[in-house]
């Protein structure tokens, strides 16, 4: 029995140690030292690259501002001072059409308001067309009104000419028995030569 009991016991008993393998404390402390100093280094190293990277990045776009701001200055004392944009050899100025036109609509609903402007418009349009209908009415008299008097005058050219003849005729009558009047009737022609010159016109 003793001897079982003695084999027991040295199977249950281990035959190393664990506490070789053990790290102690200070180890451990020594080993997260470390492990933050190398941790922030690493840290620190990245910072400076980024530190150095975002100078580096700084100075360029500065220099690249730099560099647009004298091209701009250049630019603005060759080009004369106006406002206008050049395309090709023309010059166009600068109009916002949008903005005209908008404008200009809302002015004009602005200063009339839009029912009164319809009223008007239409009192407007009535009034021009009545007044162009009478124009034509009075276009159509007047035609007709020439074409009468054109009629007339033709028939009083015809009816002067028809006179005329026959006054040239009695002259002519007139003339021939005159002498013979003045001769034979010397009273009653002197009489009647005092009335003519002695009536009034």
């Amino acid at each position: 029995m003793s001897d079982e009991s003695s084999t027991d016991t040295r199977s249950r008993t281990p035959s190393i140690s664990s506490r070789q393998f053990v790290i102690p404390e200070d180890g451990m402390t020594t080993l997260d030292i470390d492990n933050s100093t190398q941790d922030s280094i690493e840290a620190e190293g990245w910072n400076s690259a980024d530190q150095d990277s975002y100078n580096n990045s700084s100075e360029d776009q500065e220099s690249s501002q730099n560099n647009d701001n004298s091209q701009a200055t250049l630019l603005s004392q060759l080009l004369p001072q106006n406002n206008t944009f050049f395309t090709g050899n023309q010059v166009t100025p600068m109009f916002d059409t949008s903005k005209y036109l908008f404008e200009s609509l809302w002015q004009a609903l602005n200063g009339v308001d839009f029912s009164e402007a319809i009223s008007l418009q239409t009192k407007t349009s009535a009034i021009v067309n009545s007044k162009s209908r009478e124009l034509i009415m009075l276009i159509e008299e007047t035609e007709e009104k020439l074409r009468y008097f054109s009629e007339v005058f033709d028939v009083g050219e015809q009816t002067a000419r028809r006179i005329k003849n026959n006054l040239e005729d009695i002259t002519r009558k007139v003339d021939k028995i005159k002498p013979f009047l003045g001769r034979d009737f010397p009273i009653e022609y002197n009489q009647s030569m005092e009335k003519i010159f002695d009536r009034t016109l």
